[in-house]
């Protein structure tokens, strides 16, 4: 039944959008009614129900987009024939504006829509609708007439041959009706044979309708068009349907549909076949998105920012310059929001406002200085203008803006009005640098009359200066003419004065010619280089100390074996007196060998200590009393100390090592006797003193000083004093391990040590060490040895990488009457325990392990141990454990550490305690 009004369905997720669109349809179009869908399912339907005269489709929805939403509608032969016109902010999107004219829209309309547009096309579509209604019902009208003439004239054939003259009326009549529309139609059998054509498919071909009838329709195509039309006709004849598709013919454009024709059996017969070129309306849909994608980019490329909004302030279009303002991504992100949303809120506000005004005045706001903060916080100033948009009735529709970033021209602005104040407040604070620098800075003439001076360089010059009334002709030995000459590479120029050292250097202020004026910087590095020495000789230490540890790391395990075998050896039954002599003197020897690796291990801060507190001034007194009854009568002992506790965190075996090591030193220095002055006091240094190590902590510490009137060091000597194999005693004389040892007891107590010395003028070896609250302390105890132990068959897991101590362990472990078990790393030693837990053989009572190994190490196999539940005595070797892997050690279950030589009654002894 056909109506009066017109009938529009919108389909947009935005419900913004659909009331602004039903507005605008009232308005233009009052006779139509709008329907509406927020998704493509509920549009697709919607569209079912009502059969529009057109739909008006959003491109980007969530789930199904408008694409999709399009061609649904154009496969539903119910539905194809409603025109879409596609609504989108995206104007520069070539490709989607081909897409959709692929998927079958009739047009496309760019937001924000002009209403005049609007109205335009929606009249147009719902023209092209009624007369696609009307083209469809005549061509279905058509192929059912000739569909049913058809059948008649088959059936005619069956019952009476007689007929053919009828028959050849009722084609003549089938073939005008052909003929009687405009677009290309023909009529063939499911075999594709050419039964009727009418004129414009003759024209098509090229060729006499004569001459096509009974060919072939695929004859007339390329081989792979023909390919997809004999699949086209079969999918017909199979479905029942009719199909559509669009080709390409010698550069035009077909858009062709088949209708099948079915015989009184309801079996398609016959096919009916219509084409439309439509090439033209593709070029005209394509130069208009050509002309607004050109449009498009001379407003992208543009440097002012360009936009438009909508009566509600909402932005309908926006530029590049324009989204770079903003701080946005993309167009996407901005368009239908406003200000407020894309802005901090107070300047988003006052935005707004601005925007009212010219919306509801409808008069434009011209060069408004405006300072924009966009959502990335960033700041700059915009000279906007604003002009409202009006339709052709002359109302205001919107507005768009124009803004043209000023920042710079904001800036030259402030730093113009800043420049002066600047450029005073420089003067000022010139001088007060000048004033506060720790260098000395001199102000020159060319000629050496001093212009400016700050403090440093008057209390400097004090020392450096020569020269005549207000010129300055020198510094130390140097003559301003050489302290103007730049040296290689920037160097400073070097002077010395006063027992002190400075680094000069002269810079020219440049001028049209020579420099007229100089600057000079005076830099004392008195204290610098003393740092840098002393620095330099800390580095050399340490890694003298590390080649050094290594060393007795190796030492430490084949004096393990002498010292193991030569007390096995003693220890035996019938050994000649004479023999047992030569074995006690191999163990003697070893031992002292013990002792150099024990100093070495000292220096390099690698000896395990048991530190305590204690107070320093009783072992001193023992330790001096010991001085007088062997030091020559000719060297003279003092001891002054103060009423201070000066108690220290110590191991007191090692601090008494470092006193007998000054002491012997002291001695060797005064070979015609002198005086040793030994002084012992506590000191505090806070926050705010200058240490005398830059290094030290503020806090109490305790100080020894141990002065000898002896025959002093060069500068030399004394910059090597503290390295291992380093002395100035004849060969034979001593070692060159006693003041390394010194070094490195003190720095494993945290402490620190500095030594004054000069040749003829003595020695003073001052000791730093942190000091201990009166609460910390206790009396140290000492440690007995017991008494050779004695095993009985007790089962020992034996683990040890260097197979002589392994075996001079297996040696005296088995005199001691125990089994053992030899591994040569932790792997081995787990796997051999893992066997020993099963039923029938023997389990391991005690694990002795290294501490060191490849593979697996003693550390680790303790740790695999205790994962697996075992609760097996443990006890560590090694010649050095530090004492964070002490501390690791107990919290895995280890009974004890014993340290390499080992003497034998300790060893028998400690495996005696842990067995039980």
């Amino acid at each position: 039944m056909a109506r009066n009004n017109l009938v529009i369905v919108a389909i947009d997720d935005t419900l913004d959008n659909l009331t602004t669109l039903e507005a605008v349809l009232a308005d233009v179009l009052p006779e139509a009614e709008v329907k509406t869908a927020t998704n493509g399912q509920q549009g697709i339907e919607l569209a079912r129900a009502v059969d529009p005269d057109v739909v008006l489709l959003d491109v980007v929805m969530p789930g199904m987009d408008g694409f999709e939403v399009c061609r649904r509608l154009k496969d539903d032969e119910h539905l194809r024939l409603i025109p879409v016109v596609f609504l989108t902010a995206l104007r520069s999107d070539r490709d989607s504006r081909l897409r959709a004219i692929e998927v079958g829209a009739e047009g496309f309309l760019t937001k924000p829509i002009e209403e005049a547009a609007l109205t335009t096309q929606v009249r147009a579509m719902a023209k092209i609708k009624a007369a696609n209604l009307s083209q469809l019902r005549e061509n279905e009208r058509l192929a059912a007439l000739v569909a049913a003439r058809t059948r008649e004239l088959e059936q005619e054939l069956l019952v009476r041959r007689s007929t053919e003259a009828a028959l050849r009326e009722s084609e003549e009549t089938a073939f005008a009706l052909l003929n009687a529309t405009s677009d290309a139609a023909f009529l063939m059998d499911v075999e594709g044979t050419a039964l009727a054509l009418n004129d414009e498919i003759a024209r098509w071909l090229g060729q006499p309708k004569e001459e096509s009838v009974g060919k072939c329709f695929y004859d007339f195509l390329p081989s792979e068009v023909a390919e997809r039309r004999k699949a086209d006709v079969a999918a017909v004849v199979g479905s029942g349907k009719l199909t559509r598709f669009r080709d390409e013919r010698n550069g035009r454009i077909i858009d062709s549909t088949f209708y099948p024709l079915f015989d009184a059996h309801g079996k398609v017969t016959r096919i009916a076949a219509f084409g439309r070129d439509i090439t033209e309306q593709l070029q005209t849909a394509k130069a208009l998105v050509d002309e607004r994608r050109l449009l498009r980019i001379v407003i992208d490329n543009l440097p002012d920012a360009i936009y438009a909004k909508d009566m509600h302030a909402r932005r309908t279009l926006a530029n590049r310059a324009d989204v770079e303002n903003i701080g946005a991504a993309s167009e996407r992100d901005v368009l239908g929001k406003t200000d407020v949303e894309l802005f901090p809120p107070e300047v988003g506000e006052r935005f707004i406002g601005n925007d009212q005004r010219v919306l509801q005045t409808g008069q434009p706001m011209l060069d408004l200085e405006q300072l924009l903060v966009d959502a990335r916080g960033e700041s700059r100033w915009l000279l906007t203008s604003k002009y409202p948009l009006k339709d052709d009735a002359g109302r205001t529709i919107g507005l768009v803006g124009i803004g043209r970033d000023i920042t710079e021209r904001k800036q030259a602005e402030a730093e113009r009005a800043q420049l002066l104040a600047q450029i005073e407040a420089q003067a000022r604070q010139v001088r007060q640098i000048i004033e506060t620098v720790p260098q000395g800075v001199v102000l020159l003439e060319s000629d050496g009359r001093v212009l400016l001076t700050n403090p440093a360089a008057e209390r400097d010059m004090v020392l450096l200066a020569h020269g005549a009334g207000d010129r300055l002709l020198g510094l130390g030995d140097l003559s301003l003419s050489e302290l103007y000459t730049t040296l290689p590479g920037e160097l400073w120029h070097e002077v010395r004065a006063g027992g002190r050292i400075f680094e000069v250097i002269a810079q020219p202020i440049p001028g049209d010619g020579d420099p007229e004026r100089w600057v000079l910087v005076i830099d004392d590095v008195t204290l610098k280089r003393q740092a840098r020495d002393q620095l330099q000789r800390q580095e050399r230490l340490a890694a003298i100390g590390q080649l050094a540890a290594g060393i007795a790391h190796d030492f430490n395990n084949i004096m393990a074996v002498i010292v193991v075998y030569s007390q096995m050896v003693s220890g035996q039954a019938g050994l000649p007196p004479a023999a047992r002599e030569k074995v006690d003197v191999i163990h003697e020897q070893a031992y002292r060998a013990t002792d150099l690796i024990q100093q070495i291990l000292d220096f390099s801060r690698r000896a395990p200590m048991e530190r305590q507190p204690m107070q320093l001034l009783p072992l001193l007194k023992e330790v001096v009393r010991l001085w007088e009854r062997t030091l020559p009568e000719s060297i003279r002992i003092e001891l002054v100390r103060d009423d201070s506790a000066c108690r220290i965190n110590a191991d007191p075996t090692r601090i008494q090592q470092v006193l007998m090591n000054l002491a012997t030193n002291a001695r060797d220095a005064m070979p015609e006797g002198g005086s040793m002055r030994i002084e012992l006091c506590q000191v505090t240094y806070d926050a705010d003193a200058a240490p005398p190590v830059p290094t030290m902590a503020a806090g109490e510490w305790v100080r020894l000083d141990f002065t000898d009137t002896g025959t002093g060091m060069s500068p030399e000597v004394l910059s090597h004093i503290f390295e291992p194999f380093f002395t100035t005693k004849a060969p034979g004389q001593g070692t060159g391990l006693g003041l390394a040892q010194v070094h490195g007891i003190i720095k494993q107590h945290d402490g620190e040590i500095l030594v004054e010395s000069a040749p003829g003028q003595g020695t003073t070896f001052s000791i730093y060490l942190p000091a201990v609250p009166a609460n910390q302390s206790h009396e140290v105890s000492a440690l007995e040895a017991g008494s050779l132990a004695q095993g009985s068959g007790q089962l020992i897991l034996l683990v040890e990488d260097n197979a002589a101590m392994r075996d001079a362990l297996v040696s005296a472990l088995d005199m001691l009457k125990y089994r053992i078990l030899p591994a040569v790393n932790g792997t081995e030693a787990l796997a051999i325990y893992t066997t020993h837990l099963g039923e029938g053989v023997d389990p391991v009572n005690l694990i002795i392990s290294d501490l060191t190994m490849p593979d697996m190490g003693g550390k680790a196999l303790a740790s695999a141990l205790r994962k697996l539940g075992a609760t097996v005595p443990f006890v560590i070797l090694s010649g050095y454990i530090p004492d964070d892997t002490v501390e690791d050690l107990a919290d895995l279950g280890v009974a004890r550490c014993l340290r390499k030589p080992l003497d034998l009654a300790e060893l028998a002894q400690v495996v005696a305690e842990v067995l039980g």
